[in-house]
């Protein structure tokens, strides 16, 4: 009789430590049934168009309507992909230093390699890396961003000597042709204050830009607004916190905005000023990831702005 009230004790137990088992390998894996692709489609509440998806990891592009349905694949993974108009496909892949042009049979059409080779002595950022952004100018001319070395002649200006002892990263933006020529280039060090930095990011991770547009035709050019002239360069270094416009004569900037809403940008991405005949044309649109020295507590924000008053008049 205790041998087999033992018995269902240690039965109890054993079925208890089973159950704790399972709970917890559920809790540590991923769900085996759950909704995939489009759940819900409401055509006249969607900006109704196809979506390019690049993965990386995956080794393909695909290209999606709004059912989720895959239209067209490229077997060809990417950093960014951007589609242009006549079905090509311009991207830059991570970790490298190329930008390269597939038809749309996928194809190789055209490649341009930065002209500065990668020093992987440096894990990340890698000088000659492009990285981020690119964007298909309409006169067919290429613009994106690549890590470069800031010289030893602008390093002397650097007060931190711990900074100074490391090799400063930061962005050019650079602007190619079809024949592979450089028309337009901008050197953040030569622009940008170097003591201005964050204190989160590392020593040599200097401004991690991650975005490039080319400004559209604007209203507020033509009213009179001359930083917003169409051809003049939007772009965010992560890590200073700031967006900013530059004038592509002077090469000056132009425009910044670092927001004030919730403590201000912490570490924003994708400003894009919105295009002619779209909602909201010539306010700029912001990913704010609410990290780093202003963090939003853990929460990111979208906001759109009108980039004259710096007035937020939509956010999410």
């Amino acid at each position: 009789m205790l041998i087999q009230e033992r018995r269902k004790g240690l039965t109890t137990i054993s079925l208890g430590i089973l159950i704790l088992i399972v709970v917890v390998s559920l809790a540590f894996t991923y769900p085996t049934i759950y909704p995939t692709g489009t759940t819900i489609y409401k055509p006249d509440k969607c900006w109704n168009g196809f979506t390019l998806v690049p993965y990386e990891g995956g080794g393909v592009t695909l290209l999606i309507d709004m059912n989720g349905n895959v239209v067209h694949k490229w077997n060809i993974g990417a950093e960014r992909a951007r589609l242009t108009p006549n079905g090509h496909l311009v991207l830059i892949k991570g970790g490298d230093n190329k930008v390269r042009e597939y038809n749309w049979q996928g194809n190789l059409v055209w490649e341009y390699e930065v002209p500065v080779g990668p020093h992987h002595e440096i894990r990340y950022p890698t000088p000659g890396i492009v990285h981020h952004d690119l964007q298909r100018v309409p006169n067919g001319n290429t613009i994106f961003l690549y890590h470069e070395t800031v010289p030893p002649k602008y390093m002397k200006l650097v007060t931190n000597p711990a900074r100074r002892a490391v090799k400063i990263i930061g962005d050019c933006i650079c602007e190619v042709n079809k024949q592979k020529k450089i028309v337009w280039e901008w050197h953040e060090y030569k622009h940008l204050d170097l003591n201005n930095y964050s204190k989160l990011d590392g020593l040599n991770d200097w401004t991690h830009t991650n975005t490039v547009q080319v400004l559209p035709q604007n209203h507020w050019y033509k009213e009179g607004h001359k930083e917003f002239k169409p051809g003049n360069v939007l772009t965010c270094p992560r890590h200073l916190d700031t967006i900013m416009i530059i004038d592509r004569a002077t090469k000056k900037v132009v425009w910044e905005y670092s927001g004030t809403y919730r403590r201000g940008l912490a570490h924003p991405h994708e400003p894009h000023m919105i295009e002619p005949g779209l909602p909201g044309a010539g306010n700029i649109l912001i990913f704010d990831n609410g990290v780093g020295p202003r963090s939003h507590d853990g929460s990111s924000i979208v906001l759109e702005i009108n980039p004259v008053t710096k007035k937020i008049v939509w956010k999410y």
